[in-house]
């Protein structure tokens, strides 16, 4: 994370016992770093019985949730930096059912993005959720240091 951005401020609080798993995961790994509250916590986990298999459940069917994000064009970026962007971009999800065109404008600076706006008379796709999480995601893109500019990214989306 970027200093001065906290986790829950870019992705919201963590799912409840989601930090708890990750330390656990972390005891497994070094029990002797781990603190002494968890050692014993995997120890009691460790004594109890296993239980019998049960009939296998059905697989809950999930709505596989693709997506194409593609970068049309990015005024003031090589295409190594476009590439990096493009790379970065692709990590986002998307319920389904979004297309269109995205237009930002927004400025770098020591390699941080600043200022995103979005141009609501350019893009083709104006919907809240998928406009705020790739201005979240710009806002967390290690920008190349030799880029300073403001830049026009257009965007291309199809769930």
């Amino acid at each position: 994370m970027p200093e001065g951005v906290s986790y829950e401020g870019v992705f919201g609080s963590p799912p409840a016992g989601a930090v708890l798993k990750q330390i656990a995961y972390l005891v497994e790994r070094t029990p002797a770093e781990a603190p002494e509250f968890l050692r014993q916590r995997r120890s009691s986990k460790q004594k109890k019985p296993k239980r019998k298999k049960s009939a296998p459940r059905s697989p809950k069917l999930a709505a596989p949730i693709s997506h194409q994000l593609g970068v049309i064009s990015a005024t003031g970026l090589d295409e190594a930096e476009i590439a990096d962007l493009t790379q970065h971009l692709q990590q986002l999800n998307f319920p389904s059912g979004f297309s269109g065109e995205i237009v930002f404008e927004f400025t770098v600076n020591k390699s941080r993005v600043a200022g995103i706006m979005l141009d609501e008379e350019a893009s083709t796709q104006k919907d809240a959720v998928v406009v705020e999480k790739i201005k979240r995601s710009l806002l967390l893109w290690r920008v190349p240091p030799s880029t300073t500019a403001k830049l026009v990214l257009i965007l291309r989306i199809h769930t």
